[in-house]
């Protein structure tokens, strides 16, 4: 699924998420992270990463 798809079936699904905001949880590496892409109308999209931890500890 492309980022410009995740941002139209995010579009709706809950009140409290603007539009073509995107999250999701992956584990890169040995770590498990939340991701969040947010459109920006003139930068393009950021993508921050929270790390929670090892994922073998969670």
């Amino acid at each position: 699924m492309s980022l410009k798809e995740a941002a139209e079936y995010a579009k709706y699904k809950s009140p409290l998420i603007s539009p073509g905001f995107v999250q999701c949880h992956a584990t890169i590496g040995t770590g498990f992270y939340n991701l969040e892409f947010k459109p920006h109308p003139e930068k393009g999209v950021y993508m921050s990463a929270y790390y929670y931890g090892e994922a073998n500890d969670l």
